[in-house]
C-alpha cells in the first residue's frame, strides 16, 4: 500500500519512489520531506505534473472511474456488459462509465473501489441466497 491509502498505484515522481519499486525505493521514500510535500498547494501540484515529463497526466473524476472500470474489467476477463450483472449495478451503466458518458455519483466510486479490491468478495456478497 502506497501513501496515500491506494494498493497497485505506486507514487512515483520527482519526490522519491514507493517501497513496491524495485532497489533504491525504499531509500528515496525514507528521504522525502513529506512536510513540504503535503504543504504544497493545488495549484503547486498541478504546477510540478505540468512541468514534470514523466508524470502521466492528472484524470479527472470521470476519467479515473473510467479507468477502474475498464481496469478491473480487463483483469477479470469480462466483456463490457457482464460487469451490470455480477455488481448489481444497471446495464449499460459500467459501458458509460468506461466510455466517460456519464460520471458514478459518491457510492458509486465507493462501490468501484472496493470492486477493484477484492471482485470476488464483492460478487459473493451480492448473490442472492
Amino acid at each position: 500500500m502506497n501513501r496515500d491509502g491506494f494498493t497497485g498505484l505506486p507514487y512515483s515522481g520527482a519526490y522519491g519512489y514507493c517501497e513496491s519499486h524495485a532497489g533504491n525505493g525504499g531509500r528515496a521514500l525514507a528521504a522525502t520531506d513529506w512536510q513540504a510535500i503535503d504543504a504544497q498547494s493545488d495549484g503547486d501540484i498541478a504546477s510540478n505534473v505540468a512541468h514534470d515529463p514523466d508524470a502521466p497526466p492528472m484524470l479527472t473524476g470521470g476519467e479515473t472511474a473510467a479507468a477502474i472500470v475498464r481496469t478491473v474489467r480487463k483483469r477479470l476477463g469480462l466483456s463490457q456488459v457482464a460487469p451490470a450483472a455480477r455488481f448489481h449495478v444497471p446495464f449499460g451503466t459500467p459501458c458509460h462509465w468506461e466510455q466517460n458518458r456519464s460520471q458514478p455519483d459518491a457510492p458509486a466510486r465507493a462501490h468501484l473501489r472496493v470492486i477493484a479490491r477484492d471482485p470476488d468478495m464483492v460478487a459473493r456478497a451480492l448473490v442472492v441466497a
